[in-house]
């Protein structure tokens, strides 16, 4: 066999000494590293480095991940800058904060008898698969700007309706009481 598989350089400066490895390393026990020391590859921008409490894993460019089965990330706290692209659905077991804009593409589909609350649960929306209820607590305000259309075979109100602008109807009139 006439191939180096392995060349040492020794140097007065520490940052050139080195090791270079020609073929696999397989190794049967632990690697323990100073702290703050780092494994490189290519340049010093792509690199893992760690200290008693925590790892940094620099990728330079782009990270990938591939787990066959699962991957698991356990901490109190993940931040993550940027996007966050999630291509086969997200699983929220917890509350989600949102403190801009919440743009969905798609529909939101709610379980039965939950509710979309604002301020506090008193103010909802809230519906089954045969009825929607909107609770407003004091007062609710429909406004279109053209026309609004409701179409039903019974609209029933209950208290006074006060109509500001006339009400023309087209079939019959049933009253009850008198008819100003």
């Amino acid at each position: 066999y006439d191939k180096t598989l392995l060349r040492l350089y020794n140097h007065a400066n520490a940052a050139n000494q080195k090791l270079d490895l020609y073929g696999q390393f397989v190794l049967t026990g632990d690697i323990s590293m100073v702290s703050d020391k780092k494994i490189y590859w290519n340049d010093q921008y792509t690199y893992i480095s760690g200290t008693a409490n925590s790892m940094t894993i620099e990728s330079d460019n782009v990270l990938q991940m591939n787990a066959d089965t699962s991957a698991t990330i356990t901490s109190p706290l993940t931040s993550i800058t940027g996007n966050l692209d999630v291509g086969s659905g997200l699983d929220v077991t917890g509350t989600i904060t949102c403190s801009v804009d919440l743009n969905i593409e798609g529909d939101i589909d709610m379980a039965t008898g939950r509710k979309l609350t604002w301020v506090d649960d008193t103010q909802y929306i809230s519906g089954t698969a045969t009825g929607i209820t909107i609770e407003s607590d004091d007062t609710l305000q429909i406004y279109a700007d053209t026309s609004a259309t409701i179409t039903t075979p019974l609209t029933s109100i209950t208290g006074n309706l006060d109509v500001g602008s006339g009400i023309d109807v087209t079939g019959a009139i049933t009253c009850s009481g008198s008819l100003d």
